[in-house]
């Protein structure tokens, strides 16, 4: 295929490009409103994932995300600031960078 040829795109293409799109704009809406409650915050990650969210989840905007329907964090785990988390994160991980990496396992009273 040459330059300035068109690309031939399937209906799912076009499906997740439209999913993309329409989840960065949720979280540029959620980033856009200044301080929400935690309630606020689980509702626009409910929109963004399409599951239920945990009442024990913080997230402190701003949030970026593109896809977002995939990766699972798991309880108690902690993503570093500008990471870019491209898998699941274990229950308490503390886990950061681009892609972000495993740093070290949460230690508390009961898993020590």
């Amino acid at each position: 295929m040459g330059a300035g040829n068109a690309l031939s795109m399937s209906r799912r293409s076009y499906k997740l490009i439209s999913t993309i799109f329409d989840t960065m704009a949720t979280a540029a809406e959620m980033n856009a409103k200044g301080w929400l409650t935690p309630e606020e915050v689980h509702e626009y990650l409910r929109r963004i994932t399409g599951r239920e969210i945990d009442k024990s989840t913080t997230l402190l905007p701003p949030f970026y995300v593109d896809y977002g329907k995939n990766i699972r964090i798991g309880y108690g785990s902690i993503v570093g600031a500008n990471s870019v988390v491209t898998h699941d994160v274990p229950p308490m991980s503390v886990v950061g960078g681009n892609p972000a990496k495993f740093i070290k396992k949460i230690e508390t009273g009961s898993n020590k």
